[in-house]
């Protein structure tokens, strides 16, 4: 049995779609992370004032200018511990809409992520035929880092194998 391709695809591919991408390549599966916003959007020193980089932009380049800005603030809100997995993953985050990777499975996180990625596919050419499964799995946690990665990981974990061991049940 051919080895399934498995997208997670978040808003700005540096939380949800960055942890589930970090544990699936733990477990050496097939595994690329995406983000569908316009933009990469990080909190900044206040709700007005959110920090925003364009896709591509390395996970480096992000860390060294947040540490430059306020290093207290942003290691207090997890920003630059988020960051330091995510260049441990991959270089910098990817849009979505950008990729042309056949994927098997896509795992999204938030309903209107799950709409735009949906969306984009409707928008591309069906040359290929093939199916791609789309999986929202709702996450009760802020977009902050800190929530998400203290007791919302745990139940993202046990929800993305769960709902992983169902896909790999289906008979090809």
């Amino acid at each position: 049995m051919p080895r399934l391709k498995f997208a997670m695809v978040c808003a700005s591919n540096n939380n949800r779609s960055m942890e589930a991408h970090a544990l699936l390549s733990q477990h050496n599966m097939q595994v690329a992370s995406f983000g569908v916003g316009n933009n990469v959007k990080l909190p900044g020193p206040s709700q007005k004032q959110p920090n925003v980089y364009k896709f591509g932009t390395p996970y480096q380049d992000i860390y060294n200018d947040l540490l430059k800005q306020n290093r207290d603030l942003y290691v207090k809100n997890g920003l630059l511990p988020m960051l330091e997995r995510n260049m441990s993953v991959k270089q910098a985050p990817e849009k979505w809409q950008d990729n042309r990777t056949i994927f098997d499975v896509a795992f999204t996180f938030e309903e209107r992520v799950m709409e735009q990625l949906v969306e984009d596919m409707n928008r591309r050419s069906q040359g290929t035929m093939k199916i791609l499964l789309v999986v929202n799995m709702v996450c009760h946690c802020q977009a902050g880092f800190v929530s998400c990665s203290v007791g919302s990981l745990d139940t993202l974990h046990d929800r993305l194998m769960g709902s992983l061991m169902a896909v790999m049940a289906q008979p090809q």
